[in-house]
């Protein structure tokens, strides 16, 4: 299957951070130790329960990772990835050249028609923690940014391009069942979206 002209960020981020996982299971070093040793709240040790949800997925409990949250049927804990919204880049940023784009005036390239119109587009996303534990979800929120951190580069050659990472409030909410406690990780970047050309003057 030929590759596609464009990227879905919502699904790079996914896949990128599953194998960021993978990587963490098997690395001879240990990442966690690296990141997250000495952390604690209220006696919750990060990198011991880090470890054995996110490495030997002991206890029961496995993250799940997802586009959409759905009460009593997604299993907790949980990270849910969804775009916030996207907005024109200014005008005056130029695009990757030497991939078939064209720049964000549409210069017209070779016999006169270009072959793709491609815009830069600055986009927030989110990644929102989900747990029935708030030290268990603040434990997720540090160790799903350290890992977010360490992706930069391979998120950038991606796509993914003036990648910078925050976060919005936690927040519980005891009125579901089980209680559920919120935190998001917020992603800010640009990347370009292309489409082929169609001639002028349909008819």
């Amino acid at each position: 299957m030929a590759e596609s002209l464009n990227i879905f960020p919502e699904q790079l981020v996914k896949e990128s951070i599953g194998k960021a996982l993978s990587h963490v299971k098997a690395a001879i070093t240990d990442y966690l130790a690296v990141l997250l040793n000495g952390m604690q709240w209220e006696g919750y040790d990060f990198y011991q329960q880090a470890r054995a949800l996110l490495v030997e997925e002991s206890g029961g409990r496995k993250l799940t990772v997802g586009y959409r949250y759905e009460a009593q049927q997604t299993p907790l804990p949980a990270l849910i990835i969804a775009m916030e919204r996207e907005e024109p880049a200014s005008t005056d940023e130029w695009l990757a050249l030497g991939q078939g784009f064209v720049t964000a005036d549409d210069l017209v390239l070779g016999d006169g028609e270009a072959t793709y119109f491609t815009r830069r587009k600055k986009a927030v996303m989110s990644l929102t923690i989900l747990s029935d534990n708030p030290a268990e979800a603040a434990m997720l929120y540090t160790t799903i940014t350290g890992l977010l951190l360490s992706l930069q580069l391979h998120l950038h050659l991606s796509g993914l391009e003036q990648l910078t990472i925050g976060g919005g409030s936690s927040e519980r909410y005891e009125a579901l069942l089980p209680a559920i406690t919120n935190r998001s990780i917020l992603l800010n970047f640009a990347y370009n979206y292309s489409a082929p050309s169609i001639p002028a003057g349909l008819q």
